[in-house]
């Protein structure tokens, strides 16, 4: 059966962001042939050597302890350039979102704090250029450390 990607649209509101809608149009493609499994998908990027690419990295800055992701990847400043500053908060993103962190700047030490909404087993410091958090979304309201590189 041919699988091919029927529409690819520009996803401008972050709950519909980094989804892509697959069809199967073949004759007598029936709605378990339409369905695509995470491993199915997977396969199909694999067979076309398709990278998995979260992004360029836009940079978002803390306000109030807050941030608002727009993607899966982002850099993270400081409020005001200042030489430290808690990350507390981080509004956006969809249940199931992986999201990955970075300082913007390693003069400039982030500090995610661990907290109700940010469930880090114990704060998480991005203070080199290497260092990278990874997150996911498992609620509403929540975002749990998936894995931490201090480099």
């Amino acid at each position: 059966m041919a699988r091919y990607i029927e529409q690819l649209n520009e996803c401008t509101d972050p709950a519909d962001a980094d989804w892509v809608w697959i069809v199967d149009n073949s004759a007598g493609a029936t709605d378990k042939d339409r369905r695509l499994s995470l491993s199915r998908i997977a396969k199909l990027g694999v067979a076309n050597s398709l990278p998995l690419v979260y992004g360029p990295g836009t940079t978002l800055t803390i306000s109030s302890g807050t941030i608002t992701v727009t993607g899966s990847y982002h850099l993270v400043d400081t409020e005001g350039a200042a030489a430290t500053d808690d990350l507390t908060t981080i509004e956006g993103g969809v249940a199931g979102q992986i999201l990955y962190l970075r300082t913007a700047n390693s003069g400039r030490d982030v500090t995610l704090k661990s907290g109700a909404g940010l469930l880090l087993g114990s704060d998480v410091l991005l203070n080199g250029s290497g260092d990278v958090v990874q997150l996911i979304r498992i609620n509403s309201t929540t975002w749990a450390k998936v894995s931490h590189s201090d480099n």
